[in-house]
């Protein structure tokens, strides 16, 4: 096995199930980082544990053949990958003493003295990373100081050392991600769907533009407490020029578009599919969109057109709630009508729709949640290419808008550790327990719905299972729709069997 010098890993998620396992999708952040590295002369790899059958021998078989050379191991982690993540961090310190964890992402970036002081890490790094990562690693190899790399927080001694934040990244300046640093045979042939349709893909993903520069109170990106830069995107020509690449490298056709917002200026859309054109590029690709675009004079029908003709499949959609009053409570800036004509606009182009939603949030009432749920029939009755996310249930982070409400109107006790955050996952689901949520009035209904929509949701295609099993899947999918088609939330025996049979599963 080569020797590597750096080792990027993201972690399984707590609620991850190795009987639900579709293919998953490559870890960009990690992926980035990784790619910097190797342009810096730096021998890095990325483990992606959620493709890995066997984590701890995965780990122990990288690590073993370069035991000189390994000095740095990074974690990507969500809330709901901190228990794989500390259990892999705590076995690379007791196995390997001489190799450094440093920990990025969002939870360790609201929590930096937490995982410092629970001995999780002993870097953790803030803002982007991957310059940050660089300059550590060639800092442990020479023994120079830390504190010259900015972005880290450590520990010297009991002393908490911030180094301070870094500037943002230029996009363009960034190397073509390099697939070469992962196993891309986990991720090249894919399913790719939109409602009931999909495609059999070899996919890639590409970051055209990172940040948003709207107030949604429940997202990262408006969250005082997260290092983040403003909304920046790479040149029509520099993102061009990656796409090519890699269909040249790997045989790609179809691309994931990593932003959280693709249509900021109407000009990198125009000039995207202008780009595109010129040279002949063809592969279909997916996207996210504000379902007031249009409004705003970001798109039009006759650019949507272009964006069809240059491969775009579908387009996803932050919509949240049918419930105006939900909307404005969320700042999302948008109206239930306007989601409903995007969406139509979108099918009309024979572009596909995925819509995401959002429960469980301070102040909404039974009737709130159900209108969402009508929105949901009524999109889902334009056609077979209308996918639904959710509602999933919101989740308050400390920085968050709505997270002082949930404190200081509900009397929401947050977890006191970062170990405490892990275990309140729900293991099933990898949302935080509805029961340790004092704001949800009628617990018993969220729990259902979030239940029941996830069987509705499921394209059975693309999961990979024997015949007896999607049977049952089938069969639960069809009483999932008749219960959200009817509202019929009585007798859930089903739910009951099912609940009881993962939490089985899950403590064997």
């Amino acid at each position: 096995m080569k020797k590597y010098d750096c080792l990027l890993i993201n972690p399984r998620p707590y609620h991850y199930s190795k009987a639900q396992k579709t293919t998953p999708y490559m870890p960009a952040g990690l992926l980035s980082i990784a790619s910097v590295l190797k342009n810096a002369g730096s021998e890095p790899f990325v483990l992606d544990m959620i493709a890995e059958d066997d984590p701890i021998r995965t780990l122990s078989a990288f690590m073993g053949a370069s035991p000189q050379s390994v000095r740095l191991v990074g974690f990507t982690v969500m809330t709901t990958q901190i228990h794989h993540a500390a259990e892999l961090s705590r076995y690379i310190k007791a196995t390997f003493p001489g190799v450094s964890v440093i920990w990025g992402g969002i939870h360790p970036s609201l929590f930096p003295e937490g995982v410092l002081r629970e001995k999780l890490a002993d870097f953790v790094c803030t803002g982007e990373g991957e310059y940050a990562a660089s300059e550590l690693l060639s800092a442990l190899k020479d023994g120079s100081d830390p504190r010259k790399v900015r972005g880290l927080h450590f520990l010297a001694g009991d002393e908490l050392i911030f180094t301070g934040s870094r500037e943002p990244n230029d996009l363009d300046a960034l190397p073509f991600l390099n697939f070469d640093l992962i196993d891309y045979s986990n991720y090249r042939a894919r399913k790719v769907f939109r409602g009931s349709e999909h495609l059999d893909v070899r996919a890639g993903i590409v970051i055209s533009s990172v940040g948003c520069p709207y107030r949604c109170t429940f997202c990262v990106n408006v969250n005082k407490k997260l290092a983040r830069g403003s909304y920046r995107s790479k040149s029509a020509s520099r993102l061009a020029d990656e796409i090519e690449f890699l269909i040249a490298r790997h045989g790609i056709d179809y691309f994931d578009f990593l932003d959280e917002n693709f249509f900021v200026r109407r000009s990198h859309p125009e000039e995207f599919v202008r780009e595109v054109g010129r040279r002949g590029l063809k592969f279909r690709w997916n996207t996210n969109i504000r379902a007031d675009a249009f409004d705003r004079g970001l798109i039009d029908d006759p650019l949507l057109g272009r964006l069809a003709e240059a491969g775009l499949y579908y387009l996803g959609i932050g919509a949240e709630s049918a419930s105006q009053r939900i909307l404005d409570k969320l700042k999302k800036d948008i109206t239930a009508a306007q989601i409903s004509a995007t969406v139509r606009r979108v099918l009309a182009r024979g572009i596909g729709a995925s819509l995401s939603f959002m429960m469980g949030i301070p102040g909404e009432t039974k009737e709130d949640v159900s209108a969402t749920l009508r929105l949901i029939r009524e999109l889902r009755a334009l056609g077979g290419k209308v996918s639904i996310i959710g509602p999933q249930v919101f989740r308050p982070y400390p920085g968050g808008e709505l997270y002082d409400e949930c404190v200081s109107s509900y009397g929401y006790a947050p977890p006191n550790s970062v170990t405490a955050w892990g275990d309140s996952v729900d293991p099933l689901t990898g949302f935080e327990d509805i029961d340790n949520l004092p704001w949800i009035t009628d617990k018993n209904f969220i729990k259902k719905v979030a239940f029941y929509m996830e069987f509705a949701n499921i394209n059975i295609d693309v999961l990979r299972f024997g015949p007896m099993k999607r049977l049952i899947f089938l069969f639960l999918k069809a009483v999932a729709d008749f219960r959200i088609r009817h509202g019929f939330w009585a007798f859930t025996l089903e739910m009951f069997l099912i609940l009881r049979y993962k939490k089985v599963r899950a403590a064997a």
